[in-house]
């Protein structure tokens, strides 16, 4: 099987069939293929996995039925003009180092480095981060702006240590009741305590 390389000279189907066009160097851009497929790991109606090279990548193109309109993509290469991202701010060429880094820079890392397992999603320049580091079993949230959880029925926290919320300031809202229950109910505060309501119960 003779393997082709190219270049993509464009990524936007008109068919929105998930297709490419290439252009082939060795014959100084004369030579424009068809809209070829595109090899993905997983494809099926309207489900699987959808990854396109970008324009200018180079891509290795293989034989398939149809002569050259049915060329398929196999990949895509890097190359000493695009070379591979530095995942996580680390060594592009580390082994353990895995993942995947968009054009506009969101990342999805994944590091098995032995005794540092984990796994780091986060959009451009790290504004929002979701972080599972095994090595300190922790789940950490990133927001630089705001963290929202939000839900049509309930959201519940539950541990079996400490539940410990910190920040200045804190607001507690609701529309409805707002019940507050312990064993020992302890409420502090180191210049006062304002109660405000119209009527206060205390039982």
């Amino acid at each position: 099987m003779n393997l082709i390389l190219g270049k993509v000279v464009d990524n936007v189907d008109p068919d929105g069939m998930g297709r490419i066009q290439v252009e082939l160097p060795d014959y100084s851009g004369e030579v424009t293929l068809p809209w070829l497929s595109v090899l993905q790991p997983f494809a099926s109606a309207d489900l699987g996995v959808f990854v396109l090279p970008d324009l200018e990548d180079h891509v290795v193109c293989a034989p398939g039925p149809g002569g050259v309109s049915g060329l398929i993509v196999l990949g895509s290469l890097y190359s000493g003009t695009r070379l591979p991202p530095a995942l996580n701010a680390g060594d592009p060429s580390a082994p353990a180092i895995r993942g995947i880094v968009t054009a506009s820079g969101s990342e999805i890392t994944i590091d098995d480095t032995d005794g540092a397992e984990q796994i780091l999603i986060q959009t451009s320049e790290g504004s929002v981060q979701v972080l599972l580091d095994n090595a300190e079993t922790t789940l950490t949230l990133t927001g630089k702006t705001e963290i929202a959880l939000n839900s049509e029925t309930k959201i519940v926290v539950n541990s079996d240590a400490d539940v410990e919320v910190g920040g200045a300031p804190i607001t507690i809202k609701s529309t409805g009741d707002v019940t507050v229950e312990g064993v020992n109910v302890t409420v502090s505060g180191s210049a006062g305590v304002t109660i405000d309501s119209p009527s206060v119960e205390i039982a």
